[in-house]
Order: structure tokens, then C-alpha cells, then sequence
């Protein structure tokens, strides 16, 4: 227990000592709002007993204690065994609005595809391989660089190579965090070998930053892993909705393994419902996205957990977007799916992922004032719209994709500022 406090205070030192020397900080530009989500048994706030795998959680709480938005006992989950491992809002999507997807993957999956060149060269150097590198992964959010909709991938003519970029840390990227302990350490810095970390197995409810204000959990979807004692079915696999969120009670059957078209032993991982809005499953006006856990028969020799899945209800399901698209290998387990809806993918890229940014207001280079180098950047980019105002981000105070007259009073504004003085 020594070693392992001493290691937790080495990496905060490390961390604090590179904000303090650093004007450049890992953080998102307008962050995601925070999700709910869980973590699995072998997580350290779980085996600590300070949380369950059956709780669900929000951050930021407590350092190394995210909050509680619904302890596991208020969805039934009554045994120290029981691990949430899929979880979706209810709330309901238009079915013709478009989205990033948003996943977390598991402690064995390395990724695919480096970091994106382009996203490299704008300040955005982090994905699902870098992280898993760094033995970070399995705490953090990724998103998609492709859109969808609801029947799956869109044609997104950014890059020729499919790839994720990371918008939810564990912890230390300016807030954009899940609060998870004890790697609370940049994802700049490889976790040292060795060092418990975090898995999230289940997240829900990210959205732009304009639809942020989550005050209360509203009726939700779950599963739970095929070895939970609690709410014990014919077979794993099942998906509850939960009418009463913040109490015992409530919870129902909403769709079965077989009209999923899974059989016995499949396991339920990431979860998406796509539900019409009365919290009752109707075949095909309703749709369950989901991933499957490793050694779920389903997955056979063709599919793998990194492989997204789709079903109508009518027993049988598709492959929605093979893990490829997502910049993962097949054998890559996608643990947890979320989504938030965005338009335009650079733009969401712009806004959610998490970069290196610098803490002066104005200063597109990050050298600690606001000058006449910064106005000159300034007007070089001034005009630029879409993926020319993204490739000049810096200059976009406002993150709406176009360097215009509102960011020039912006940037007049803070003319002459010199930051930390």
C-alpha cells in the first residue's frame, strides 16, 4: 500500500510540476458535458470499496472518487459481484440527426491506427493506440472521426484512414476528466507499468456543450455482465430499463437475448438504445446498438468485441460498423458507446478533443502575451471558414468554425495581456 501512495504522489508531482513549467495544457476547447458512467471490478475505487461495479457514476467528485449519481441497490443490483456493463439515456434521438461516436475500450486493446497526422499538426495527439501505449486507454473516451447516423457509418471525406481522437481523460486534462484513481496523470505521460488503473464499462449522456445542464439521471437502459448475480434471467444478455432511476423498484425487462438474436452465453458490453420514447421496445421503430465481450459464441470467427452490432428486435442482428471504421482492430473490446450529435466532424473535433491548448486568452502561439506576433496570426487566418478555420484554430476564439469580426473584438479585447503576471 506504501509503494502504491508513493506512486500516486510521484505522478501528481510529476503533473503539477508540468502545469507549473508549462503554459501549454492537455484540455478540450468546449468539453463534452460529463457523462454518467461505470467502472468494472478491478478498478481501484471499486476493489478500495469506495464505489461498485454496479454503481453509476459522474464526475468530477472527490479526487480519485467519482460522484454517485445512482447507487447499484437503486437499479436492483444488490450483490458486491453485480457489474453494470451497458448503459444508455432514454433520451430520444431524432432519427435523421447525425453524431460521433463515442466509445471506451478495455485494458487488452491497443488500437489500430496512430494518432492522425492532421490532428497531430493542429495539437491533437491523442487516440485509443497512443493511450493504450501510455496504459491510459482503458480510463478514457474516444471519438469517432467519422459521422453517423442511426443506420450506421456516413461518408466522411476527412482523411482516407478511418480514426478516433481522445475527448474524456481519466484524469489531469484540465477537467475534461472521468476522476478516476489513481492515474491521475496527463495523457501526455505513460502510466508507469505496473500501476491499477481504471476501466470504464458503461457511459451515457455526453452532448455539446450548449446541451449541458444534466441535473437529475432520467429513466435509463442497462445490462449487466453474464456472471452478476442479481436480476438473473434464462440467459446474459438481457436489457432492463429502469422507470424509477433514484430508487429500488422499477426495473423491467426491455428486450430479450432472443430477440436480439444472441443465444446463450452471448455478453452485452457497449450499449446504445435508440428507443421511440415510450421506454417499451417496438420491433424495427426501435434499435439496440451494442458490442459484444470477448468469447460471446455470436461473435464466432467473422466478429470481434471491437465490431459494433445493430439489432430491430426481430431476431437477428447486423454489423452497424466494424471496428476498422473506428480505428481499432476487431480483437480491440469496445467496453462502453455513447454518442453525441454533431454536424460537421471537424468542427466537433475542434470544439471536444482533447488538445493542447495554452491558458492565455488570445494568444495563438502560447508564449504568454497577447501581441502583434498573435494579430498577425490572426489576420492571416482572418476570412477562413470550415476545415480552413479548423486548420487555424488557434485564431477561432469562438469555435464556430469562422475567423471573422467577432474574433478580432475578441482578440482586441485581450490586446497587450500578459498572462501569469
Amino acid at each position: 500500500m506504501r509503494a502504491r501512495n508513493q506512486t500516486i504522489a510521484f505522478m501528481a508531482a510529476l503533473a503539477l510540476s508540468a502545469y507549473a513549467d508549462n503554459p501549454i495544457h492537455p484540455t478540450a476547447r468546449r468539453p463534452l458535458s460529463d457523462p454518467y458512467f461505470s467502472t468494472d471490478r478491478s478498478s481501484p475505487e471499486v476493489l478500495a470499496g469506495f464505489r461498485k461495479a454496479g454503481d453509476i457514476l459522474i464526475p468530477p467528485g472527490p479526487l480519485g472518487i467519482p460522484g454517485l449519481a445512482s447507487a447499484a441497490v437503486e437499479h436492483a443490483l444488490l450483490s458486491p459481484s453485480d457489474d453494470l456493463d451497458g448503459l444508455s439515456t432514454s433520451d430520444v434521438v431524432d432519427p435523421t440527426a447525425t453524431f460521433a461516436l463515442l466509445f471506451s475500450v478495455s485494458r487488452t486493446a491497443v488500437g489500430m491506427t496512430p494518432p492522425d497526422p492532421t490532428l497531430v499538426g493542429l495539437g491533437f495527439p491523442f487516440n485509443a493506440q497512443d493511450q493504450a501505449a501510455k496504459r491510459q486507454a482503458p480510463g478514457d473516451e474516444f471519438m469517432s472521426l467519422t459521422l453517423f447516423d442511426q443506420t450506421g457509418p456516413l461518408p466522411t471525406p476527412f482523411r482516407a484512414v478511418p480514426n478516433n481522437t481522445l475527448v474524456f481523460n481519466q484524469n489531469d486534462a484540465g477537467g475534461v476528466d472521468y476522476n478516476v484513481s489513481p492515474t491521475t496523470v496527463s495523457p501526455e505521460t505513460p502510466v508507469p507499468p505496473g500501476t491499477p488503473t481504471s476501466e470504464v464499462e458503461a457511459s451515457a449522456g455526453s452532448a455539446p456543450s450548449a446541451l449541458n445542464g444534466r441535473t437529475t439521471l432520467s429513466p435509463f437502459f442497462f445490462s449487466v455482465t453474464s456472471d452478476s448475480p442479481s436480476l438473473a434471467g434464462p440467459l446474459p444478455g438481457m436489457i432492463y430499463v429502469d422507470f424509477l432511476p433514484n430508487q429500488f423498484g422499477g426495473e423491467e425487462l426491455y428486450i430479450s437475448p432472443e430477440q436480439l438474436g444472441l443465444v446463450h452465453l452471448d455478453d452485452i458490453d457497449g450499449l446504445i438504445v435508440f428507443d421511440s420514447g415510450n421506454l417499451f421496445f417496438e420491433p424495427f421503430a426501435d434499435r439496440i446498438v451494442f458490442t459484444l465481450r470477448p468469447g460471446s459464441p455470436s461473435l464466432g470467427g467473422s466478429l470481434g468485441p471491437g465490431d459494433v452490432l445493430s439489432s430491430r428486435g426481430a431476431g437477428t442482428f447486423t454489423l452497424w460498423c466494424p471496428a476498422q471504421q473506428l480505428g481499432l482492430f476487431p480483437s480491440d473490446p469496445i467496453d462502453a458507446l455513447d454518442f453525441a450529435r454533431c454536424q460537421n466532424i471537424l468542427g466537433c473535433v475542434s470544439a471536444w478533443a482533447i488538445g493542447l491548448n495554452c491558458d492565455c486568452p488570445a494568444d495563438t502561439d502560447c508564449d504568454g502575451d497577447v501581441d502583434l506576433v498573435d494579430l498577425t496570426t490572426l489576420l492571416s487566418a482572418f476570412g477562413s471558414t470550415g476545415a480552413s478555420a479548423l486548420y487555424n484554430e488557434r485564431a477561432d476564439f469562438d469555435y464556430n468554425q469562422s475567423i471573422n469580426l467577432a474574433d478580432l473584438s475578441y482578440f482586441l479585447a485581450h490586446f497587450g495581456n500578459v498572462c501569469g503576471s
